[in-house]
């Protein structure tokens, strides 16, 4: 099966007429051909450990084609936090010019045209809530971008272009997170011109778990058919790749223990983040790049190990290991 890792970053000649994120969609002339378009992708494995008194947001990048980024832990306002995913950053590869950036955006996309989803707030699927708003808001940005590329992109049914995980923290729910996936239709209008439609996110809650069930580590791969074992996995396999994680010191040992019992919560936050460091330290392919932070429930967000500078850009003409269409 094609991944989305060669979903548009594998130098098709498009039909693009979306604008820059500063421009309203549809300011262009529609049809205008602009070069070739390219994606660069977020992919990776996010591990989520709610704990006692915040949640640790941990970030290890999968190097599956050049220009790849690990996954984007962006802070969005009040005690919430989104990690994207999938084609984060659209290009032009001829002019250079940036025509979306997924992570600059996400605090500024909201919908106004929301009607009651899942909720990151208390009051059930009827409410309108802020889960909503931000998730009709980056299917809005990504229709915007998608609507002018015309070329086939030769996706699996259902194989999402994008994910988002929204966690978040309410002092009367408690914590919370879920799974957005954006997946795409395409549709012939002729023999080689495409309608390319971005369809509405499936949501998928991936905390609190349900009742009974153990407090696991959380844990989101892309591509979604990234192969191995979760961390937690790892954990209850006492697989060596943890071994130095589980005996630098007593807190690891006994975050690792927790964890692996499925008694998170038990956690804090300092051992938690000192274990995920050392895990990801045991772990991690060459040269991956990582990013760590906390959403404090009392002080919000901080980062704990900033994500990698900003790779640049894939030039025309550079080389590339994509698999052609």
């Amino acid at each position: 099966m094609r991944h989305a890792a060669w979903l548009i970053a594998a130098s098709l000649l498009l039909c693009f007429a979306g604008p820059a994120p500063s421009v309203r969609a549809g300011q262009q002339p529609q049809g205008q051909p602009i070069g070739e378009v390219v994606a660069n992708l977020a992919a990776g494995r996010v591990v989520i450990a709610v704990v006692r008194g915040g949640i640790v947001i941990a970030a290890l990048e999968n190097r599956i084609e050049p220009g790849t980024r690990p996954p984007q832990i962006v802070p969005l306002a009040g005690r919430r936090a989104g990690i994207l995913l999938g084609a984060v950053q659209w290009m032009n590869l001829t002019s250079g010019e940036e025509l979306a950036r997924l992570s600059n955006e996400l605090p500024h996309l909201r919908s106004t045209a929301t009607d009651g989803g899942p909720s990151l707030q208390p009051g059930g699927p009827q409410v309108s809530s802020e889960l909503e708003v931000v998730g009709l808001g980056v299917l809005e940005r990504l229709r915007a971008v998608a609507e002018n590329l015309h070329g086939e992109l030769h996706l699996a049914p259902e194989e999402p272009i994008v994910e988002l995980v929204l966690v978040g923290y309410d002092p009367e729910y408690g914590a919370e997170a879920w799974l957005l996936c954006y997946s795409i239709t395409q549709r012939a209008l002729s023999d080689d011109f495409w309608q390319t439609t971005v369809m509405r996110p499936s949501y998928t809650r991936l905390w609190p778990p349900e009742k009974g069930q153990p407090k696991d580590l959380v844990e989101v791969r892309y591509p979604p058919e990234d192969a191995g074992p979760s961390v937690e996995e790892m954990l209850r396999a006492d697989d060596k790749r943890l071994a130095t994680a589980r005996a630098t010191d007593a807190a690891n040992g006994k975050a690792a223990t927790l964890f692996a019992n499925g008694e998170s919560l038990k956690a804090s936050v300092n051992d938690a983040t000192q274990f995920l460091r050392a895990a990801f330290a045991g772990i991690a392919p060459p040269n991956a790049g990582e990013a760590i932070a906390v959403l404090d429930y009392e002080t919000g967000f901080d980062w704990i190990v900033q994500p990698p500078p900003e790779k640049k850009p894939r030039q025309s003409g550079a080389p590339t290991l994509q698999k052609p269409l």
